[in-house]
């Protein structure tokens, strides 16, 4: 009988004996599958690389978004790579989990839900992405009526929502205020906001961003309300950049709470939202661990997290959930916020 022929280990590279050698090496199948996997395990990790990089550009824009996706997929190739063995499939999997991971670490702490001292202020808010088609538009009404937020945030509303909305300005009943970002054509659409507190306009709202200031019973709290565009050509992204920029300038002249809400667009990891984040002292309030809003119909860990509020230091998230949106795309975003009465 034939001593089984010394072959590389395919972990190590040293010098084995394997009797199932031939079995597991003969095969055109097996080696266009390992082929496969060292592959995606390479793209995975460049596109990690790129969306860690804080490089500006419309590619490295989108990857930063989509980092906690890229990390669960260089997470699946680690195990297939294991269990087929592919060394350079593996040692590309094992780096693109470990940026994405080293990227996502900080927000253990900063990202979370606190508990909420006796006599802190509260603010409750809900953020609706009612989605331009939305062809059950009653259904989503009800829904937002039922939630009774203090502040909701509606982007994107269809003519079936803003007309109901601009009926209860006359309706003496009606307590709320409403104010109202107006769109621009072929880039920008409404943004609607709804107060049950006392509010009033800052700057002219434009090119989706809205600014207010609330008169809420813990004190003026000042709200910028913003529908980012998509940054997934290189024109859009220029002009989300400069959305960016107008809201950091908004926010530079400001002391005190401040909240910057709505469909950025952007998922925490992102670049422009950790600029936004870093220019703004603000931070991301939707806990770490929690499922993404867009699109509504994917599972929790394949959504990216792109609706949300940044909030000011000192204020606590007291609660964060999605809501399913009648008609929508997307998940709606309920959150609670807190802050102590006294500095």
């Amino acid at each position: 009988m034939s001593k089984p022929t010394p072959l590389a280990s395919w972990l190590k590279g040293a010098v084995r004996n394997d009797r199932d050698a031939c079995a597991t090496s003969r095969g055109l199948r097996r080696r266009v599958t390992r082929n496969f996997a060292s592959a995606a395990g390479v793209l995975v990790l460049a596109g990690a690389a790129l969306g860690v990089t804080p490089i500006r550009g419309w590619i490295p824009e989108i990857l930063s978004s989509l980092l906690p996706p890229l990390g669960a997929i260089g997470l699946i190739l680690l195990i297939a790579a294991l269990c087929i063995r592919t060394r350079a499939g593996l040692i590309a999997a094992v780096l693109a989990t470990l940026l994405v991971l080293g990227r996502l670490a900080p927000g253990v702490w900063i990202r979370r839900i606190e508990t909420a001292s006796p006599g802190d202020h509260r603010l409750s808010l809900l953020l609706v992405n009612a989605w331009s088609l939305n062809v059950d538009p009653e259904s989503l009404l009800g829904f937002m009526d039922q939630q009774q937020a203090d502040v909701t945030i509606i982007s994107e509303p269809s003519p079936g929502i803003m007309k109901p909305l601009r009926a209860l300005e006359g309706d003496p009943n009606f307590s709320d205020v409403l104010l109202r970002c107006p769109p621009t054509r072929g880039e920008h659409s409404w943004i609607v906001v709804r107060s049950r507190f006392p509010a009033a306009l800052g700057p002219e709202p434009r090119d989706g961003v809205l600014e207010c200031i609330l008169q809420t019973p813990g004190g003026p709290v000042r709200l910028i309300a913003c529908h980012l565009l998509s940054p997934r050509t290189p024109a859009r992204f220029m002009l989300a950049s400069a959305q960016v920029d107008r809201i950091i300038e908004q926010v530079d002249a400001v002391v005190g709470p401040i909240v910057i809400a709505g469909d950025f667009n952007a998922a925490p990891t992102s670049h422009l939202s950790s600029r936004v984040a870093q220019r703004t002292g603000t931070r991301r309030a939707k806990p770490l661990f929690a499922g993404g809003t867009y699109p509504a119909n994917l599972p929790g860990p394949l959504r990216v997290a792109i609706d949300d509020a940044l909030v000011w230091p000192g204020c606590r998230v007291v609660s964060w959930e999605t809501l399913g949106l009648p008609g929508s795309d997307h998940l709606g975003v309920r959150m609670e916020l807190a802050w102590p009465s006294t500095p």
